[in-house]
């Protein structure tokens, strides 16, 4: 086979018709589904988990608020990094026709991360 036959046999996700109707939501996976529910039974609210009542800004000088700025952007920076493969990865799963567990997981993994 040449090369340029090769090329034409070889085919990618892009190459296929997107097909995402009829969904389906079929448990085919039940450990995924369970730690689907488990996020969100287990999210928590920094609006309403988080007394902020407690916290005294004008107690810290500019200085010490400048470097925890520094610190938690940096964290952010690298802790949340991975955020956008959630998003893609369930995208690829819905296109791909994975089992709707795994679609599902990715929904509220993203959440969890933001």
């Amino acid at each position: 086979m040449s090369p340029e036959q090769a090329f034409e046999v070889l085919q990618t996700l892009l190459d296929e018709p997107e097909n995402r109707f009829p969904l389906t939501f079929n448990s085919d996976l039940p450990r995924i589904r369970e730690l689907f529910h488990a996020a969100t039974r287990n999210q928590w609210d920094p609006k309403t988990d988080v007394d902020w009542d407690q916290l005294k800004p004008e107690a810290y000088t500019e200085e010490q608020r400048y470097a925890a700025r520094l610190y938690w952007s940096r964290r952010a920076w690298s802790e949340y990094g991975a955020i956008s493969e959630s998003p893609s990865l369930q995208l690829r799963f819905g296109i791909e026709q994975r089992p709707s567990d795994m679609q599902l997981f990715f929904t509220i993994r993203s959440q969890e991360e933001a």
